[in-house]
This record gives C-alpha cells, structure tokens and sequence, in this order.
C-alpha cells in the first residue's frame, strides 16, 4: 500500500503536497529534497520518477508584488515514517494514496495526484 505525505494548516482544513521553489545554485531534485525534510522532516527518502511540474501565480498585497512560482514534484520512497512538521505549517500526516486526492486542497496539486497514482497503477476511487 502507498501513502502520501501531506502537509497542512488546522485553520481552513488545509492540505498540501510538500512544496517550494527552487533556490539559487539549487538544482530542481535538491530543491524537492529540501522541501520535503523542511516541511515534513524526512531526510532519508530515495527519489523515484519526476511527477510534473506546476505553476503558482500570486499577488501579495502586503509588497505590492506579483509572483510566478514553479514547483517540481518528484515520487519519493520515505525510508523512514516518522513526520516532523516544520515552521510553514501545523501538521504533516500520512494518508493512504487514494485518500491523499480527497485531501488535498488545490486543484493543480490534485492534478499531481492523479498522475502519481497513475505512475504507481493505483486506480482512482470513485468519489
């Protein structure tokens, strides 16, 4: 059976897949990793296949300021189970694959989802 790491916020009910930019002299694979222990705590993972990449638009009021955000997103086997949440978030929690779509809050994530769950033969559930 697979799972997902999911990340999230009590506040609004929200769930995400680990996520964040790319950073400077950092290669997209570093990037994933990094996000990963950052958000969740895992540090022993081994990278599988990329899923896809996606793009987030945003606008911060607070700057003024329009953003474009690509986020890559790779399978990854955790070699160890133990979740440890960051500082982005409140949560982290495992969910069974078929779940994960169920949970998580952004459609372009959910997108991810199902091509994860393709890449790894789990049918989606009716729902």
């Amino acid at each position: 059976m697979f799972f997902f790491a999911l990340v999230g916020r009590r506040r609004g009910n929200y769930w995400c897949l680990p996520k964040g930019r790319v950073e400077e002299n950092e290669t997209e694979v570093d990037a994933a990793k990094r996000e990963v222990w950052e958000e969740t705590g895992l540090t022993d993972v081994k990278l599988g296949e990329k899923i896809g990449t996606i793009c987030y638009e945003f606008y911060r009021k607070s700057t003024d300021t329009h953003f474009q955000k690509f986020v890559h997103f790779y399978l990854m086997t955790a070699l160890t189970e133990r979740l440890h949440v960051g500082t982005e978030f409140d949560r982290a929690m495992w969910f069974p694959a078929r779940d994960a779509l169920n949970m998580v809050s952004h459609n372009k994530e959910k997108e991810i989802v199902v091509k994860a769950l393709k890449m790894l033969g789990i049918r989606k559930s009716r729902g």
